[in-house]
């Protein structure tokens, strides 16, 4: 008797702890609705994040802003996939490639475009992430 007692208690609380989980009720403010509209809108306004890139190329000199064209114009027809970056950082233009939130992303990346370019390496820089 004391079993089928306990047995039956055990199921009346287990229904009722399941019953209660489905039915869950809150009240929030109304302006907490405001408060995420007001966040979306903040982050849709940001385009780049910290992340990394390849670097593949860098030049100073005469001919340098050519040469990088050329070499971003390489770059784009064998990888048609990877977005490519061309850059001035003074006295260099600079080409990089990709956008990589995770360094091992990006180390991925590497070992395949080390093939083409051997003195690429891993950059940090802002990466685009629409």
């Amino acid at each position: 008797m004391k079993q089928t007692l306990s047995l039956l208690t055990l199921i009346v609380l287990f229904c009722a702890s399941s019953w209660a989980q489905h039915n869950v009720r809150y009240d929030a403010d109304p302006r907490v609705g405001l408060i995420e509209q007001a966040h979306t809108a903040a982050w849709n306004k940001i385009n780049e994040v910290e992340g990394y890139r390849i670097q593949i190329f860098s030049l100073s000199g005469n001919n340098s802003r050519k040469n990088a064209q050329a070499a971003m114009d390489e770059f784009a027809a064998n990888n048609p996939d990877m977005p490519v970056y061309i850059s001035y950082h003074e006295p260099n233009f600079i080409v990089r490639v990709g956008d990589y939130f995770e360094k091992i992303d990006a180390a991925r990346d590497l070992t395949i475009i080390k093939k083409t370019y051997p003195g690429a390496f891993i950059v940090r820089d802002q990466v685009r992430y629409r």
